[in-house]
């Protein structure tokens, strides 16, 4: 939850971090709509993701590995994150932490989500 609460915090600030990834000088606007567009995704797809982990545990208690992996995956990436927004990362910083934060735990997840259907249990 604290992660999501430092990405929709990042969302009304990301004019901040779209002028951190540009080059000194004149800005193109070009330049400055891609890396908008770039980090309103990043955001919107860990915030999306966020809320499927959440969903995905209400489904079914993971084990405590799994628990446990999440928890260390989500503080860190809390962590990187909370330094990015006081900072004023560039955006491709925030892609990495999507790529390793949101992504293995969310595929984990989905992963214990197909296992929990087993077919003896529906024939």
């Amino acid at each position: 939850m604290a992660r999501a609460t430092i990405l929709f915090c990042a969302i009304f600030d990301k004019t901040e971090f779209v002028y951190a990834s540009l080059p000194f000088g004149e800005a193109l606007k070009q330049e400055v709509e891609d890396y908008d567009a770039s980090i309103t995704v990043c955001l919107a797809l860990s915030l999306i993701f966020a809320i499927l982990e959440i969903v995905f545990m209400f489904r079914q208690i993971p084990s405590v590995f799994v628990s446990c992996y999440s928890l260390l995956s989500h503080v860190i990436s809390s962590i990187f994150l909370c330094k990015f927004t006081v900072d004023y990362h560039p955006v491709s910083h925030f892609w990495i932490v999507f790529g390793f934060g949101s992504c293995p735990t969310l595929m984990l997840q989905l992963f214990i989500f197909a296992n929990s259907f087993n077919k003896r249990k529906i024939c």
